[in-house]
């Protein structure tokens, strides 16, 4: 998906721009790459410690995001306390 799609897939992670769309491409290529190193005849360790440090990239980002999202319920849970509701009523949206 990251090779075939690159945009497509940076639009649905939230993330535009050309710039975007080469990164996910070349994460896209990077496991390529090493999936093709692995299955090469003599097998080595190097290829799959590559395998090793693009995962570990890869659960960077996945930190990253879940460390977003606490920052989000935490500040969605302090908004419940000050308005003592967990969704605003519609007419207060609609006065907004």
């Amino acid at each position: 998906m990251e090779v075939a799609a690159p945009r497509r897939l940076a639009r649905w992670l939230g993330v535009g721009g050309h710039s975007a769309k080469t990164v996910v491409g070349l994460f896209g290529a990077r496991e390529l790459l090493a999936g093709a190193m692995l299955l090469r005849w003599p097998a080595v360790s190097t290829n799959v410690w590559k395998r090793v440090v693009g995962d570990a990239m890869d659960l960077g980002a996945f930190g990253f995001v879940a460390g977003a999202t606490i920052l989000d319920v935490f500040a969605a849970r302090a908004l419940d306390e000050e308005t003592g509701r967990t969704f605003p009523r519609a007419e207060r949206l609609a006065a907004a």
